[in-house]
């Protein structure tokens, strides 16, 4: 790599800084990122690179398809990080959210935003699916997280859950749900992720990935390892027409807009940093338009 290109690289942490008043603007936007683009390259971790090919290579099967009961005009529930297996308080936190869920007859299915267990162990899987099941029938859809691959956590959730990476629909929508679980996106799963978003720019498009790409939270911009890969995955979802990002990881509230698309934060599910309340999201699809409810709960 050149030293203009190493300088672009390097710079983008100084622009990063600077990006959610500044992107506001698409044309600056546009021009930063075929700047990157151009200049840097991505870059691929055994881990990464091991997961993203079992839940393609078709050992594992796919996240069923919803069909929700209106017609183009279905709500959603979303949660974040409610890292089941850390204590008793967190148990009680998980079951009052889930049984909150289900008393709510709006829902249809429900997307957990990643770190579902506390450290990835087979007790801790298996009792967040038993949890699941006694207290509601409502469809889960999964994100996997950082927690959820220490002490070779990825067995456990590949036989719990399947894939990490996959797609579904609800209607008219297709939900698109990514491996950040390393804070990192490796070259074959972001072309993965390029040809989804290609096959799917007509419609009402939604990504999950537990690693927020970028957040305005406590001065927390890029959260994925490579500032570079959170820039480029931004670029691919302006480009493509993505309606709404949602992410997990950072344990608080954000929602905001860079170039098209809504980036949503929601962690604070289980425990929360700032002393805010715990939360989950309904959200609500109807035709083209997304409506988002914080809904507050305390146990």
């Amino acid at each position: 790599m050149e030293l203009p290109a190493k300088l672009a690289c390097l710079g983008y942490s100084f622009i990063s800084s600077k990006m959610k008043e500044m992107a506001k603007g698409l044309g600056f936007f546009v021009v930063i990122s075929a700047l990157i683009l151009g200049a840097c390259t991505l870059f691929d971790f055994p881990q990464d690179v091991k997961r993203f090919n079992e839940s393609t290579d078709g050992s594992l099967s796919n996240a069923s398809n919803v069909d929700a009961p209106g017609t183009n005009d279905f709500h959603f529930a979303v949660f974040g990080d409610s890292h089941h297996g850390l204590d008793d308080t967190t148990e009680l936190i998980n079951r009052t959210g889930l049984s909150l869920i289900n008393a709510d007859s709006d829902i249809d299915f429900m997307v957990g935003l990643g770190d579902l267990t506390n450290s990835g162990r087979n007790h801790q899987y298996a009792g967040l699916k038993a949890t699941i099941d006694e207290l509601t029938s409502i469809p889960f859809y999964p994100v996997l997280g950082n927690h959820d691959v220490w002490f070779n956590g990825w067995d456990n959730f590949k036989q719990t859950f399947g894939r990490s990476v996959y797609t579904f629909t609800a209607d008219h929508v297709t939900f698109i749900v990514v491996d950040s679980a390393s804070s990192t996106m490796n070259k074959g799963q972001f072309e993965w992720l390029r040809d989804r978003l290609i096959e799917n720019r007509d419609n009402v498009t939604i990504v999950a990935t537990h690693v927020p790409v970028y957040t305005g939270l406590s001065g927390h911009y890029l959260l994925w390892d490579d500032p570079e890969q959170s820039y480029n995955f931004m670029q691919l979802c302006n480009q493509y027409n993505v309606d709404l990002v949602l992410q997990g990881h950072y344990h608080e509230f954000d929602d905001l807009t860079i170039g098209n698309v809504r980036f949503i934060v929601t962690g604070n599910w289980n425990t929360d940093i700032d002393g805010d309340t715990y939360h989950y999201l309904k959200i609500g699809v109807n035709g083209s338009g997304i409506t988002v409810t914080k809904v507050d709960f305390s146990i």
